[in-house]
Formats: C-alpha cells, sequence, structure tokens
C-alpha cells in the first residue's frame, strides 16, 4: 500500500516537472541531470539520512539543496528540488526519477526492457535483441537492461511494460511436464 502511495507521488510530480522542461525545451537535459542526482541521493548514506530526518526543518533542506547545487543543475531543476525541500518531498526523489524517465522514454519513443538470460550476453547479441525488440514494438530506440538468472537454464525472458514473453528453456519444461500429465491423466481415466 505504502509503495503505491509513493509511486502515485512519483507520477504526479514526474509529470508536473516533466511538463515544466517540455516547455522550456529541457527535458533531455532534465531527465540527465535528475538520473544523476537521483543516483547520487540513492547511493550516499548521509544525503538520505539528512532528507529523512524530521528533527532538520525543511527551510534548512532547501538551504543545503541551494548552497550544493546553485550553478551545477539547471534553474529549473534546482527549483523543482527546493520545492521538494520545502514539502519534505526529498526523500522520494528516486521514485520521482524512475516516473520522469517512463514519461520521458514514452514521449522519445524509447522502449525500455529487461532481458533475463542465463549468461551473461556480449553487445553483439544484445543488439541484434534490441533491433528485433526495436522492431516487435515499432520503437525509435531500445534500453535495454540485461539480468542474469541461471534458473531459467537457456532462452530469454523479455520484459516490459507491456508484459513478459518467455522463450526460456525453463518455460518449454514446464508446458511439456503440464502436457505430459494431462496425457497422463487421460489415459489413466
Amino acid at each position: 500500500m505504502l509503495q503505491v502511495g509513493i509511486e502515485r507521488l512519483g507520477k504526479r510530480y514526474a509529470a508536473a516537472l516533466f511538463q515544466l522542461a517540455l516547455e522550456f525545451n529541457k527535458e533531455d537535459r532534465i531527465y540527465n541531470q535528475l538520473k544523476e542526482l537521483s543516483q547520487l541521493f540513492s547511493e550516499n548514506k548521509d544525503i538520505k539520512f539528512f532528507f529523512k530526518t524530521p528533527f532538520i526543518e525543511p527551510y534548512e533542506k532547501a538551504k543545503l539543496i541551494k548552497r550544493a547545487f546553485k550553478g551545477k543543475v539547471d534553474e529549473l531543476l534546482l527549483r523543482f528540488l527546493l520545492l521538494l525541500a520545502r514539502k519534505n518531498r526529498v526523500i522520494f526523489l528516486d521514485s520521482i526519477a524512475r516516473q520522469y524517465e517512463k514519461i520521458y522514454f514514452k514521449h522519445k519513443g524509447i522502449k525500455d526492457v529487461d532481458v533475463i538470460v542465463p549468461t551473461e550476453l556480449d553487445d553483439r547479441a544484445i543488439n541484434v535483441i534490441a533491433e528485433a525488440i526495436k522492431k516487435h514494438f515499432n520503437a525509435k530506440e531500445v534500453v535495454v537492461k540485461q539480468k542474469v538468472e541461471e534458473s531459467i537454464i537457456g532462452g530469454v525472458i523479455i520484459r516490459s511494460e507491456e508484459g513478459q514473453i518467455d522463450l526460456s528453456v525453463r518455460k518449454q519444461l514446464q508446458i511439456a511436464r503440464q502436457t505430459t500429465q494431462k496425457i497422463i491423466s487421460k489415459l489413466i481415466s
């Protein structure tokens, strides 16, 4: 339940930021800077603690953001961060960044997919898969995130927002087992 609320909040803030970025033709710049900031905030324990603690007033958090990022990030993004600080929402920056990326990718015609394989693929194999996905979804560009999962034995699983395409050996074995069980149960009865 809490995760759904965080995701909804992230969508709302990301949509507002994207609209502003689009208005000022800064959607690419904001995307790149937001991605870097989100990574910085999520990897640094001290920053996380600072923004999570209720003992520090929101205006103090905003002052720190202004000192740390003025002149280093786009003015639009800086104002957005200051708004988040004043509303005690900086702790949701990671969710906002993920939602912004989804909106940004959709706007740019970029397809984001996870490719699950039993062993790591080389760049050539990833490019072949990316081209097939690009054609399948009629996308301008594809971002492939490779994940290794030995339990699929062989083949590939492709996951996107639309669903999953399971071409793994594990799935084929499950199908074969179910078919065999049906045949055996018909023969017995």
